[in-house]
């Protein structure tokens, strides 16, 4: 089950691209002293208007985690912020897997975090057989709480989040109220570490 639920507006939302910079804010941009810098920045913000008036809506979810939990998500995720990890791929668990070391994050204790495989909702029809399979390779009850499959539509999953597609994973700062602090895509790199943390001191803090 998927419905709409508001965050933050679009032009609040911190998106953290697959460059190890990172992407500067355009008011910072305004403020460089290269004519050229500001006339680009402010052809950008002209652009960019239009979507800064709509709002990117975290998707309010009802999804199972590998323990049989029946849970609302983001209403149930577990910190403030959360960081959830989406995956839409098997092969895409070892992406998962080196975010997680490089966070130095456990089982339990330290910063609240989950894994989100997006199954789509045609893998509904073989839940238990997927959910069964996820089972046989996650034995520990701590990383099964901390795995929850999505059973909805993939592409209205993804165009609520901004998502383009399906290649990579992403990476959302979520409070339960629906708040997106930082929607970060690809692999992990230092500099895109040391955005989150910026972006919300308790993430690296907690730890």
């Amino acid at each position: 089950m998927i419905c709409g639920r508001c965050a933050k507006p679009f032009s609040k939302l911190q998106v953290i691209q697959c460059g190890d910079g990172g992407e500067q804010p355009l008011h910072k941009l305004l403020e460089r002293g290269d004519p050229m810098v500001r006339i680009l920045a402010t052809l950008m913000l002209i652009l960019l208007t239009p979507m800064a008036q709509a709002e990117l809506v975290f998707p309010t979810l009802t999804a199972d985690d590998l323990n049989g939990r029946s849970l609302s998500i983001p209403a149930d995720l577990p910190g403030t912020p959360t960081i959830v990890f989406i995956a839409y791929k098997r092969e895409q668990q070892p992406n998962i897997n080196a975010w997680v070391e490089k966070l130095e994050l456990h089982e339990t204790g330290g910063p609240a975090w989950v894994e989100l495989p997006v199954a789509g909702l045609g893998a509904v029809l073989f839940r238990s057989f997927v959910d069964n399979g996820m089972r046989s390779g996650i034995t520990s009850p701590e990383m099964r709480v901390r795995t929850i499959t999505i059973y909805s539509r993939r592409s209205a999953f993804n165009r609520a989040l901004g998502i383009p597609g399906r290649g990579e994973i992403y990476v959302a700062l979520v409070d339960p109220d629906g708040t997106e602090h930082a929607l970060i895509s690809g692999d992990v790199t230092e500099a895109k570490v040391r955005s989150s943390a910026r972006l919300t001191p308790n993430f690296i803090t907690n730890r």
